[in-house]
């Protein structure tokens, strides 16, 4: 299978809410506008770039957190943001992002402990 960058092939029923339009119930909405660097083109279902999309909202995520004092942070989920160079091409860079969530036994549920 080749590489496909549409955020609909990544989450089923992605989709772009134009202004006024209607959202499908059960549904997680985040305005791209919250999300620092996000186009609408680019979190379009269909046109858009999953890389974009998933790039930006951890970046944001990562923003929000560093914004909070440490004893605001919660201490079962941390997200770090590390840059490292691109040896290939000094212009460019890697940004890697790691989330880590501390979660309770047994292992199939998987759900976040209380703080």
């Amino acid at each position: 299978m080749t590489f496909s960058k549409k955020p609909s092939d990544y989450f089923n029923g992605y989709e772009l809410v134009a202004t006024g339009g209607t959202v499908t119930a059960q549904s997680i909405c985040i305005p791209v506008v919250s999300v620092s660097g996000l186009t609408a083109a680019e979190a379009n279902a269909t046109t858009g770039d999953i890389r974009e999309v998933m790039r930006t909202t951890l970046g944001t995520l990562y923003a929000y957190n560093q914004s909070l004092s440490e004893a605001d942070r919660s201490t079962k989920m941390t997200i770090t943001e590390t840059e490292s160079p691109n040896t290939n091409d000094p212009n460019k860079r890697f940004i890697t992002y790691e989330v880590q969530f501390q979660t309770e036994l047994p292992a199939d549920s998987m759900k976040m402990q209380d703080e």
